[in-house]
């Protein structure tokens, strides 16, 4: 099992059957939203019922005495904040439930081994929400860390504005992600700010791991085994660690330096742009070669084409995602990228 920031962490992803009821959209947060579950169930129970319902209700981590158990994606948007479906909140926060905190008796006066396992889970979720912030590249602060309460006006997180703690966990938030940030955890595994961190990374490009890599692209298990080490991206998503570096692992641009730039073999620029036709009935245009890249977004939404729409392919590239036995990619209307094989 992976940690953060020394929490126990794990994921049990909703399955993509049910991304309509609760993720239906593709998400580049920059906030994170706090709620208390008004229950005592376990982060696990929490998660596994959350995920198994086709309400429209739903968050990305429950967070306990034990563990903090990842439900939703954090590139897909939750419905958690009750400001509507375009509110800041539901499409741009990633939402943390803390667990154990309200008993059917005695409402938010829990005491005894409930009261213990509150207070942990709320510690735990210091670090926690700490930490994925920091991961994802989301500044801790005022304008940044909010309730829900802040963002509809529901009395949530209940035990902590019952008590008038909010502010002070709001404010331990911060102060611990400005910690990490400064080299602060002891399970930064050596790890140091990277001089010439990698922004504008390509498919094909040679990069020099500087840091570490990971397991997946939300950051499980690091390793530093391949540091110093140089190969090339395979892979570009919209996670904090975006980078598929070979096969050994994800990373973050600021765990990698680029050496060589891709072969301009790769991509290529089309001396006329030609005209092709969208062959399915909804093709999502992506911003890189890959289909876990973010949708491109524009001023009315995503740009999703529908079949029998004409494009103009303004380059193309060879080395993206395999698609029905494909790498073959086409740039459209100089938006983004889809599958070749989805033009004729």
């Amino acid at each position: 099992m992976s940690s953060k920031n020394g929490v126990p962490f794990r994921q049990k992803l909703v399955g993509a059957w049910n991304y309509g009821a609760k993720c239906p959209y593709a998400m580049d947060a920059d906030s994170a939203t706090i709620h208390e579950t008004d229950n005592d169930a376990s982060a696990n129970n929490e998660v596994s019922y959350m995920i198994g319902n086709t309400d429209q209700v739903s968050y990305h981590v429950a967070i306990d005495e034990n563990e903090a158990v990842q439900g939703i994606p954090f590139n897909r948007n939750t419905w958690n904040a009750g400001d509507g479906g375009s509110g800041h909140g539901n499409r741009k926060s990633i939402s943390f439930e803390i667990c154990r905190n309200y008993n059917q008796s005695q409402g938010t006066n829990i005491t005894g081994t409930q009261l213990e396992q509150y207070k942990k889970a709320k510690a735990n979720a210091i670090k926690v929400i700490a930490q994925i912030m920091l991961e994802q590249g989301i500044p801790a602060n005022t304008s940044t860390v909010k309730s829900h309460y802040d963002r509809s006006g529901k009395n949530c997180p209940s035990k902590m504005r019952n008590d008038g703690q909010w502010i002070a966990f709001r404010d331990a938030v911060i102060k611990e992600y400005n910690r990490l940030k400064g080299g602060g955890s002891s399970s930064s595994g050596g790890m140091k700010p990277n001089p010439k961190p990698l922004k504008d990374g390509k498919i094909g490009d040679t990069v020099k791991v500087y840091n570490a890599l990971y397991r997946d692209s939300l950051g499980a298990v690091k390793s530093t085994a391949k540091r110093g080490k140089q190969g090339k991206i395979k892979r570009i998503v919209g996670n904090s660690k975006k980078y598929l570096v070979e096969d050994w692992g994800w990373a973050h641009p600021n765990d990698i330096q680029l050496v060589k730039r891709a072969s301009s073999g790769s991509t290529s620029k089309p001396s006329n742009s030609k005209t092709k036709t969208v062959t399915i009935d909804k093709l999502n245009v992506y911003t890189s070669q890959s289909l876990s890249s973010p949708i491109v977004k524009t001023a009315s939404g995503y740009r999703i084409l529908k079949k029998g729409t004409k494009v103009k392919v303004t380059a193309t590239a060879n080395n993206g995602q395999s698609v029905h036995g494909s790498k073959n990619w086409s740039e459209v209307d100089g938006w983004g990228w889809v599958p070749s094989v989805y033009l004729k």
